[in-house]
């Protein structure tokens, strides 16, 4: 509460942000069973995974609650289907979105089931924005800047959000992620 008090005063606090920047592996990431390396994309420095394996690429970080945002940018080269996870302390996954080899964005709901809530572009850059309150137990989803999930709910043991993992989307599939930023919204 202390933290929570203080940062209210001095506005929003960035609890993670990684450019990629650095070489050959960021540190501040774990990599389990993945091809993943850092690669030069339109003049940048980008997380590509995918390849051969089946696997994922994580950070845990110290767990936050109430209001936050989590951002990045994904782009795909050969679709697969790409799950992007959000956990907690206690490894519930209360936000899973699949990025389909199909073009669909889905989302797993509280009951396990992937719902289809919008679609996103093959070999094009996709602006991510998830705005999370775990003290209302909701979240919203926009991609490109456009609203695609409003006020969907989080399960009712979620408290807070301590872990990002981009999975890869099976063989041949390559995925390009960059400007990963969690944002704790005093």
């Amino acid at each position: 509460e202390l933290i929570r008090d203080t940062a209210a005063k001095y506005g929003n606090l960035t609890v993670f942000n990684e450019t990629f920047d650095e070489e050959p592996k960021p540190t501040e990431l774990a990599f389990y069973n993945i091809d993943a390396n850092i690669a030069q994309m339109d003049e940048n420095s980008v997380l590509k995974i995918g390849g051969s394996k089946s696997g994922s690429v994580f950070k845990r970080f110290s767990a936050v609650s109430g209001p936050l945002s989590i951002e990045y940018k994904f782009k795909v080269d050969e679709r697969g289907n790409f799950d992007h996870a959000f956990s907690d302390n206690y490894d519930n996954m209360p936000i899973t979105l699949r990025f389909g080899k199909d073009g669909r964005i889905s989302f797993k709901n509280v009951a396990g089931y992937y719902v289809g809530i919008g679609r996103y572009s093959k070999n094009k850059w996709n602006d991510v924005r998830i705005e999370i309150d775990t003290d209302k137990k909701s979240f919203s989803i926009f991609v490109n800047g456009k609203e695609i999930g409003k006020n969907l709910k989080l399960p009712d043991n979620v408290y807070s959000i301590s872990e990002i993992e981009f999975f890869s989307g099976g063989r041949n599939s390559s995925c390009y992620i960059d400007d990963i930023k969690i944002i704790n919204k005093y």
